[in-house]
């Protein structure tokens, strides 16, 4: 039986950003020098919808998608070039806790919710801030609870995902991004969307035809109780800065250009 990640690679599924693609055109707006040509790394790629929507938003820039795993890379490649963007976007297959690129590369780096998925989230957020030229940003669009569900439920959606949601909070984010070196420049936060289990009941057929029976039941089972845990979450866009200089006090304080 495939995994949730797998599943999703088969059905070519957009799986957008933590509350869709709104939120990451809205994060980022925050950015500075959006019009300007950027570097942009998006971290955790999956089928590509992300990088396209960036691509999309900051037209002059060049971006990369990364993802562990090849079958998502080559579904996000394929995806691209239907695109107006096909040009300015490539897609790489990486681990983010160990990234491919030099120090110093890119003006923007992005994750839409995937650094609660991957391993050491502190590891992939270093090399975030590794990769990160000086005064560059990171835009994290993650998924935290500020009331949690039931531990029946928590239970479920960690054997979804592989992964102990429980421990996503305001404040574990807050101190993983500090810890990896960044400087806190702001976050908006929201519920995310609910929605309706009868639709995505209505969706089953189409999603039989491409998993078949089995696997789509179990998408089915896995997708209600995520529906059921989106009640209890809230986004975070947490707009972060790799700082351009270190901070110290008194006249030998470098100012900045």
């Amino acid at each position: 039986m495939s995994n949730f990640v797998d599943m999703v690679a088969k059905l070519g599924d957009p799986n957008e950003a933590p509350g869709g693609n709104l939120f990451l055109r809205k994060g980022l707006s925050l950015i500075p020098n959006s019009l300007k040509e950027l570097s942009v790394l998006d971290i955790g790629s999956n089928t590509g919808s992300s990088t396209i929507t960036i691509a999309e938003h900051l037209e002059k820039s060049k971006v990369i998608g990364i993802d562990v795993i090849d079958a998502m890379t080559r579904v996000a490649s394929t995806n691209s070039t239907s695109t107006p963007y096909a040009n300015r976007v490539s897609f790489d297959t990486g681990d983010a806790q160990s990234m491919p690129y030099k120090n110093e590369t890119f003006d923007l780096v992005v994750s839409s919710g995937s650094f609660a998925f991957i391993e050491d989230p502190v590891k992939a957020l270093e090399e975030a801030f590794r990769t990160l030229k000086s005064d560059g940003f990171l835009l994290a669009i993650e998924y935290f609870y500020k009331e949690k569900p039931s531990t029946a439920l928590l239970d479920k959606v960690k054997g979804h995902l592989g992964v102990d949601v429980s421990k996503f909070t305001f404040d574990y984010w807050l101190d993983s991004f500090i810890s990896a070196g960044f400087g806190f420049e702001g976050v908006e936060q929201t519920q995310p969307p609910v929605f309706s289990p009868k639709v995505r009941k209505n969706q089953q057929a189409s999603i039989i035809k491409k998993l078949g029976e089995e696997e789509a039941k179990k998408m089915l089972e896995m997708d209600l109780d995520f529906i059921d845990n989106n009640k209890h979450l809230t986004i975070g866009v947490f707009l972060l800065r790799k700082p351009g200089v270190i901070e110290v006090f008194g006249p030998d304080r470098p100012t900045r250009n």
